[in-house]
């Protein structure tokens, strides 16, 4: 479900997938916030996924001191986020412009 106060920079994206939180080392993520098109095709990523379509979700992992959150979206939760993040970022692009 997408909730969204736009005039004041919000969306909330209630996922039908639940966060996780994996204590994994950092590192092991390969980058500080990591968006993939599902996980791999290894046997352990099959049971996680299970009974989920391979390639049909995006996940992001984002790090943290105790270890790293990792999030599954539909393809349209996913859209709705990256709408929200270019509109909003715009808005304060063209905020800061106005000062210059």
């Amino acid at each position: 479900m997408l909730v969204s106060e736009e005039d004041i920079g919000i969306l909330w994206v209630s996922s039908i997938f639940a966060a996780t939180h994996n204590e994994l080392n950092v590192d092991s993520i390969g980058q500080p916030i990591t968006v993939t098109i599902d996980d791999c095709e290894c046997p352990e990523c099959d049971i996680e996924r299970e009974p989920i379509e391979f390639d049909s979700t995006l996940l992001i992992h984002i790090p943290t001191k105790n270890g790293v959150i990792s999030q599954r979206l539909t393809p349209s939760e996913a859209q709705a986020i990256g709408k929200s993040l270019l509109k909003f970022s715009q808005e304060i692009i063209d905020y800061k412009a106005g000062f210059k």
